[in-house]
This record gives C-alpha cells, sequence and structure tokens, in this order.
C-alpha cells in the first residue's frame, strides 16, 4: 500500500470517529414529563432563541418529536396584534435520542443541547 493511501485511510478514520452518526438519532418524545424535565425543555429553548423565557405547553414533545414555538408578535398600545408586521417563520426543534441521551435540536441553527432529567 502506498504511503499516501496509508495517510488517507487515517485521515477518513479520524473523521469518522469525531463525527457523530445521524443513524444513531431516534426521533423521541417525552414520556415521563416532569417538572425537573419541563424545566429543562425550557431552559434550552429560550437559550436557543436568546429569550429571558418562552411560553411552552405542558405536554410539549410528549406526543411528537417535533416542536413549533411561534415568533413574538408585535402588539400596539391597546396590546392589539399588528396587522401585516409578521414575516419571521416558527422557530422549529426536534428532540432526539441519542443513545441514552436526549438530544434538542434548533432546525435552523443546528444548535444541539442535551436535556438532563428528561
Amino acid at each position: 500500500m502506498a504511503p499516501y493511501s496509508l495517510a488517507t485511510l487515517a485521515s477518513c478514520v479520524l473523521i469518522a470517529c469525531s463525527t457523530p452518526s445521524p443513524a444513531r438519532e431516534q426521533a423521541a418524545v417525552i414520556v415521563q414529563p416532569s417538572a425537573q424535565s419541563r424545566a429543562a425543555l425550557q431552559s434550552a429553548v429560550s437559550k436557543a432563541l436568546h429569550r429571558n423565557t418562552v411560553a411552552l405547553a405542558d405536554d410539549a414533545l410528549t406526543t411528537d418529536s417535533i416542536l413549533l414555538i411561534e415568533p413574538i408578535r408585535p402588539r400596539d398600545a391597546m396590546g392589539l396584534l399588528l396587522q401585516g408586521r409578521e414575516t419571521r417563520a416558527p422557530e422549529q426543534f426536534r428532540l432526539v435520542k441519542s443513545g441514552r441521551y436526549c438530544i434538542l435540536i434548533h432546525e435552523r441553527t443546528d444548535e444541539r443541547q442535551e436535556l438532563a432529567q428528561t
């Protein structure tokens, strides 16, 4: 075997070892939601969206692995929605199980956060 072939093979092995395999990730749902798992989810979503807090339903990610977060819509002084001002699409998150870990993936940025105690 030529020396450059061995070096090429070695670099491919290194790349393969450092890249997580998407085949090992499986769509997941939260099967036993608790106050801790809801807090972890809320914290992860808030962090990904750079918000102090975000409102989530108590059953978020319990029946589906996809979570959609609607953008904050501007309101007038009376609290009524301003028409025609929203141009942003909802933010989408996906919950996967990778080994024994639950990982929340922000689809737009591909940011991944482990959800501890979930």
